[in-house]
């Protein structure tokens, strides 16, 4: 071979041996920021499972409270209601004790007291008007000297 040839050999030998440094050159600066972005997510994804992890704290000790409310609640409404029970069996003790409240609360109530609440069906502004217009109105009581 000659000498030439051979020179020519080795400098595209030492042009492919650059050429392939170079390629592996540029694949490692891509890994490199491949790697350096793949942490970059990995960091926020850290910071997103935190952040979601403070929410579910914030949302569990909310959750606890309300429940922890509405058992005082309940316990609250368990006591009113034993306390309307005791008060209706002391209200029915007291009137089958007294035969004279019992009596009175079995009679009608007196005319005067039935007249306030019977009314005719009214319909309508002026009907009320005129119900209220022809019904007897009261008088005021002429100034008495009070003892």
């Amino acid at each position: 071979m000659s000498m030439l040839k051979q020179l020519g050999y080795g400098l595209a030998l030492l042009v492919a041996l650059a050429g392939f440094l170079w390629i592996q050159h540029l694949r490692l600066e891509m890994a490199e920021a491949a790697q350096a972005s793949a942490e970059s997510r990995a960091t926020q994804a850290e910071q997103a499972n935190l952040d979601r992890q403070h929410i579910i704290d914030t949302l569990t000790h909310t959750l606890q409270g309300e429940r922890d409310a509405q058992r005082q609640l309940q316990t609250v409404q368990a006591d009113l209601r034993r306390e309307i029970d005791v008060r209706k069996a002391r209200l029915k003790e007291l009137e089958d004790e007294n035969q004279t409240f019992k009596d009175w609360a079995a009679g009608q109530l007196p005319s005067a007291a039935r007249q306030l609440r019977q009314r005719p069906t009214l319909t309508g502004v002026s009907a009320y008007r005129q119900w209220l217009s022809g019904s007897d109105s009261l008088h005021p009581v002429p100034d008495q000297p009070h003892p």
